[in-house]
């Protein structure tokens, strides 16, 4: 059919009978019969006005009574495929659009019970209903314009879809979008419907409607108060998504640092408590993510809003560019969705709530199969459990302090395996720390250490806090404000502590190096891109090795950003080209997978 529309050609007479199948098999077949085409091409037709179109099996009232025009449609070829459909589903020939009691074709009863038996997925069944609720509308102005747009909402039958009103899918009975929302539509019923669970930390995000703009959208936003939403509205779209942008980040940050300045320090590696209160926007939806406040995707899509906002707002531009209004309009959304939908902060107290328990008893007590537990559980949990834990063991004293020091001897040994160099890295950070000054705290965590053979992550280690307190900080940079200016005189501060890194030091390194080498979507800094190539050809083999195989495919911001962005992607062949990274010795799939671009 699509073919046929693209050479100007109308069916208009799609029904079993003109459907051959080779071998009886249904995604093997050929449209036959052309008897009542039409060429879209010609200006003269010999279809009068009041000649009956179409055929039986479904009726269709523009065939039967429409004038010249509406039998030129090619809204009558999908309505009759989508009837097709119908029938491979049910069997059940659909006949007209409306039966005596008004119903379409797959709301009678005996089609809708064939229906619910043959697709048993919930989701699915009511995607597919708003499939056929648009496809057998009266008016070929409410139906399906071309087959694209058909395929599009079948790809997408197992996504759940709402409608600008929120319902749970898209109908064709719904108020057009130039239309305001109904006054009698209660928000917390649109929410109820939407989110069964929005009083919850809800990592997923808000469910928003399809079709918004920034009037309906900061309605959603009930993290604003209602005068912030109303001069929102008002706004010019940049200005309102600088504004909502700079309020999600900022609210995102306090629910974080709910959770305590400390947690948050050791969260983070940093003494710097200043730094903590004003820790940058990527770091904060970075930590968001490791804490299970939002999903992968939804830090995907809030670290490329951080991007777009940075770059539209550098003031130091040479060129000035306008953030597009679809741009500001998905940072508008993207942050509603995950940051600005609720004002509940009570998923912070339950992160307290679980450090509590950590001093108070015996974590053994607080599941049935603690072992089992650690062994299935996110990685954030296990993060967050290394840092209260440590936390604790330096703050606490008595009977508290021996209840954690219980807890770190049953808790490390079953998850080292699990931990990544970061939470390793913090333990013999702590060892360190109290082998200079607490000889009893020294004592207890070597205990710790010898459990899980863990002086390994000891050696070189306040050498190495310096490599990756300086990696850290350019990565704070290039994620920051003005970033291609500022990029030159960190990366060259890395530089200057040495040309070997240590090996505890090689994730942060490599990776600050790498973000600076392949920029973003809108390029890279030339002046730092000069240090990264020095500092890359410094690195060996081995270097290269252990880096790719152990630290880079748990990057997934940069990942993402080489997967996502074409100059990224292109500096990325350039990098496995110039280093011969394809000819290293890596055999793991996924960790091939990344030299081969």
């Amino acid at each position: 059919m699509e073919y046929c529309h693209s050479e100007k050609i109308l069916h208009r007479d799609i029904k079993p009978d003109n459907i051959l199948l080779r071998n009886n098999s249904l995604s093997d077949f050929v449209i036959i019969d052309f008897g009542l085409s039409f060429n879209l091409d010609e200006d003269e037709t010999v279809t009068e006005t009041n000649q009956q179109l179409g055929n039986r099996f479904i009726i269709l009232p523009e065939l039967v009574s429409g004038d010249k025009n509406e039998k030129h449609c090619v809204e009558s070829d999908i309505t009759q495929a989508c009837a097709i459909l119908l029938y491979v589903l049910t069997g059940v020939i659909p006949n007209a659009l409306f039966d005596g009691n008004g119903k379409k074709p797959h709301q009678r009863p005996k089609a809708a019970e064939l229906l619910t038996q043959k697709i048993i997925d919930p989701l699915v069944r009511k995607n597919m209903d708003s499939i056929f609720d648009k496809a057998f509308q009266n008016n070929i102005s409410d139906r399906y314009h071309s087959e694209s747009e058909l395929i599009a909402d079948l790809d997408a039958l197992k996504i759940n879809k709402v409608n600008r009103l929120g319902e749970n899918i898209m109908t064709g009975e719904i108020v057009t979008v130039d239309m305001a929302l109904p006054k009698t539509y209660k928000y917390s019923e649109l929410m109820r419907q939407l989110n069964p669970s929005t009083e919850l930390c809800n990592p997923a995000g808000l469910n928003l409607p399809l079709v918004t703009n920034v009037s309906e959208l900061v309605q959603f936003g009930v993290a604003l108060p209602e005068p912030v939403r109303n001069k929102v509205a008002k706004y010019y779209f940049v200005t309102a998504a600088n504004a909502v942008w700079d309020r999600a980040i900022n609210l995102l940050r306090k629910r974080i640092l709910s959770l305590g300045e400390e947690f948050v320090a050791d969260m983070v590696e940093s003494d710097d408590l200043d730094y903590v209160r004003n820790l940058p926007a990527y770091r904060v939806i970075d930590l968001a993510h490791d804490l299970g406040f939002i999903d992968k995707s939804g830090r995907r899509k809030l670290q490329s809003a951080n991007e777009q906002y940075n770059f539209f707002n550098n003031t130091d531009a040479e060129d000035y560019e306008e953030m597009p209004q679809d741009e500001a309009n998905i940072i508008i959304k993207n942050c509603i969705s995950y940051i600005l939908c609720t004002t509940d902060d009570s998923f912070g107290l339950q992160f307290n709530d679980f450090r509590e328990k950590l001093k108070t008893g015996a974590i053994t007590e607080l599941y049935d199969d603690d072992k089992a537990m650690f062994a299935t559980c996110p990685y954030f949990y296990l993060k967050t459990t290394v840092r209260s834990l440590l936390k604790l063991f330096r703050d606490t004293d008595g009977i508290e302090f021996d209840n954690v020091t219980r807890n770190m001897n049953a808790v490390f040994p079953v998850i080292w395996d699990r931990l990544k160099i970061e939470e390793r890295r913090a333990l013999a950070d702590a060892y360190t720390d109290y082998s200079e000054s607490d000889d009893a705290r020294e004592k207890i965590i070597k205990g710790v250490m010898l459990q899980v053979r863990g002086f390994d992550y000891v050696k070189e280690n306040v050498r190495s806090r310096t490599y990756i307190q300086t990696a850290k900080k350019l990565i704070d940079i290039h994620f920051g404000m003005q970033n291609f200016y500022n990029e030159p005189r960190a990366i060259k501060d890395l530089e200057d502590l040495g040309t070997v890194i240590p090996k505890l030091a090689l994730k942060e390194c490599v990776t600050a190096i790498l973000y600076v080498k392949l920029g973003n979507q809108y390029g890279t800094s030339l002046r730092a891109e000069e240090v990264a190539d020095r500092m890359l050809s410094n690195l060996t083999e081995e270097d290269w090795i252990t880096y790719l195989e152990n630290y880079m495919i748990e990057e997934e911001h940069l990942l993402d950003g080489i997967d996502q962005s074409r100059k990224m992607r292109n500096k990325w062949k350039e990098v496995i080209k110039t280093y011969n990274l394809k000819k290293l010795n890596i055999i793991a799939p996924k960790t091939k997978s990344l030299i081969i671009v």
